[in-house]
């Protein structure tokens, strides 16, 4: 996608973030403040995609500032009581996620300690905790249990679900 200018902000740029506010969490959604480069504040929603393992209400909190980059914009009708009117929605993407730093940090095929917290999808996948707000998953064995800790070497990581795959060693 080609960038282009609206409303204030660079849409589509690789290196330009904005500055944000959380404004509220959802379970699906987190809407920020966005201050485009007319010092305007603008509403803005980063959409969780589904599927994605991250938990919005433990890594954004409500007036904390976030790094974001503006990916969309358009108009949308907004209802309220009676009325009906044009609001201007704005999507964005957060930068420097717990999960995004601890990829920099911990390259893929680097080795590291997690601690086993829960087993999922039928007993098939066990959940590990590997740092704060940082979970990966790796196939079962009868060897694992819950609350067991174990090494693991980062295999996959998926930036746009915030997720990583690793395996036991």
């Amino acid at each position: 996608m080609e960038p282009y200018s609206s409303n204030g902000f660079i849409v589509g740029s690789q290196d330009l973030t904005y500055d944000a506010q959380v404004k509220s969490v959802k379970n699906d959604r987190v809407t920020f403040m966005v201050t485009n480069f007319h010092g305007e504040k603008i509403s803005g929603t980063f959409y969780l995609p589904r599927g994605c393992r991250i938990n919005p209400h433990v890594i954004f909190k409500t007036g904390v500032f976030w790094q974001v980059k503006v990916v969309h914009i358009s108009k949308r009708i907004r209802e309220k009581g009676n009325y009906s009117y044009p609001e201007l929605n704005i999507e964005v993407i957060p930068q420097q996620m717990p999960v995004d730093l601890y990829v920099e940090a911990h390259p893929l095929g680097s080795i590291v300690i997690g601690e086993i917290v829960d087993i999922i999808k039928r007993g098939a996948l066990l959940l590990v905790r590997l740092a704060k707000n940082v979970y990966c998953t790796i196939k079962n064995s009868k060897a694992f249990c819950k609350g067991m800790t174990i090494l693991c070497k980062i295999t996959e990581y998926d930036g746009i679900y915030k997720t990583l795959t690793a395996e036991a060693i």
